[in-house]
This record gives structure tokens, sequence and C-alpha cells, in this order.
């Protein structure tokens, strides 16, 4: 997967299904990485032992997310690239380091385009989430969840929280620290988390 110029793709977690043959054909022989150029190529994981029929699933450590252009599964030996699935988790990112970048919006009319005034993103008064405990937690909800970052305020009114599409209650919220308590999750739901800020906005993930 090749993400578009100027990007990256800051992932959270894989997920594949290998086809139903032996699994001596994925251990130790497909390969997940990554690369800035399309040449030259970093290994994320190898697919282990724990490979299994359905879903198998790589989750990568949240102080240190992989971020690249390209990502692929590549394989060494017979039959190793075949896979019925993939899925990507994760966020598409501007590749640029420095805490401020400046785009400029266009409006597309009627096959006309006009440039708009330029926005600044700025680092420095964007919140910023660093840190869930517990990571899972049951369907029935009333657990209490911490979230821990930096930027988040001081009011429980201006915060709300998506947990798979349902509210987490707010119960305590700091500049560095918000409490909740899950709702109750119904039917099944695609795995999302949606944090705003009043006049704010997005929190950063």
């Amino acid at each position: 997967m090749e993400f578009r110029e100027g990007y990256v793709a800051s992932l959270s977690k894989v997920k594949y299904i290998v086809s139903d043959i032996a699994k001596d054909n994925f251990i130790d022989v497909l390969a997940f990485e990554a690369s800035n150029d399309g040449s030259t190529y970093t290994n994320l994981f190898t697919v282990d032992y724990n490979v299994g029929s359905g879903w198998n699933t790589h989750e990568f450590d949240s102080t240190s997310l992989p971020k690249y252009k390209f990502y692929r599964f590549k394989g060494s030996g017979s039959n190793s690239c075949k896979l019925n699935e993939i899925q990507l988790y994760g966020v598409e990112t501007i590749d640029d380091s420095a805490t401020t970048f400046a785009c400029t919006p266009k409006l597309h009319v009627s096959g006309a385009t006009t440039e708009l005034s330029p926005v600044t993103y700025d680092g420095s008064i964007t919140p910023l989430l660093q840190s869930i405990s517990p990571r899972y937690g049951n369907v029935v909800g009333g657990e209490e969840i911490t979230f821990t970052g930096t930027g988040f305020g001081t009011s429980s009114s201006d915060v709300t929280i998506m947990i798979d599409e349902v509210a987490c209650a707010i119960t305590s919220v700091t500049e560095t620290e918000i409490k909740c308590k899950s709702g109750e999750r119904k039917g099944l739901h695609e795995a999302t988390l949606d944090m705003t800020i009043a006049n704010v906005g997005y929190v950063s993930k």
C-alpha cells in the first residue's frame, strides 16, 4: 500500500487472514515491511507460531508507532503470500515533524478552483492523546477509562468521547487526564475512537 505524496500512515494495528493451508507456509517466512522510498524496506514484524485461521492481529507499541509511506507483506517461501484479507488501522498524516504546518485550502466549484487564505496547524495548541487504560473492556459498559495526554482543558462539559460509536460519560477532566464511564455497546461496530474538545477540535491520537 502506498500513501499519497507528502503523507505517511501511522499504524496502530494490522489484521490479516491467511489462506486455509499449512501454518508452516507462513511462520518465520511472511513479514510485514515498511519503507519511505519504496526501495529500502524495514521489517516491522514476522509471522510466528501464533498464526491461525481467521483474523490474526499485530498491535504496535503506542509509544513508537511506525510512520511510513509504503507498507507491504513479503513472503520468502512457497505459498507464504496467500492472504485472504488485510486491514490496516491508524491515521494518514502529513510527513512533517515540525510543530507547525501551513497549507492553502482550495475551493472547487463547477470546475473552477480558487485558493483560499492559508491555514496553519500548530502542535502547541493541539490536544494530544498519549495512552489509554484499560485498552480493552466489555460490551456491557460501566467501566472507567482513563485517557492520558496534554491540552485537555479542565471542563467536563467541553469534552466528548465516542468509543465504537457509543458515548463515554465524562467523569473528570484535567489538562493531562480525562476519565469517563463506558456505555453499553449493542450490536457490532467498527473499532473507533473520537475525542473532541469544544472550541478546540479533535484530539490528536
